[in-house]
């Protein structure tokens, strides 16, 4: 499964966070984050969000949704798989984020994108 993130070249302190975000399918705290490269989750915030341009919670939810369209392309699982799969405790709170941020439901993005 490819998800694209696009993002700057980051510092190597901040790969390290994108490859664990991406590895954990955007299931990394920011407590946990900033443990991964020694700094307190207040120093982490501030030093994430100078690089990416976005906090640590808006990228997070990216690439969530990055990886819910990816599912839905690829894969015959249902939409509250996916939400299981990505962390939501409900398969509406994946349906409400997906939509504001691709403007169409799951639903309709699987249809749109599957041949």
């Amino acid at each position: 499964m490819q998800v694209i993130l696009e993002v700057s070249t980051p510092p190597p302190r901040m790969e390290k966070i994108y490859g664990a975000l991406l590895t954990t399918r955007g299931q990394l705290t920011l407590t946990e984050a900033a443990r991964l490269v020694y700094l307190s989750p207040s120093t982490f915030s501030h030093q994430f969000t100078k690089h990416a341009g976005k906090s640590f919670r808006v990228v997070r939810v990216e690439i969530k949704l990055q990886v819910a369209a990816t599912l839905l392309q690829q894969t015959n699982l249902s939409i509250p798989e996916i939400a299981r799969h990505l962390g939501y405790s409900e398969r509406y709170k994946l349906e409400r984020s997906f939509k504001q941020h691709y403007g169409i439901t799951p639903t309709e993005y699987r249809r749109a994108h599957r041949p």
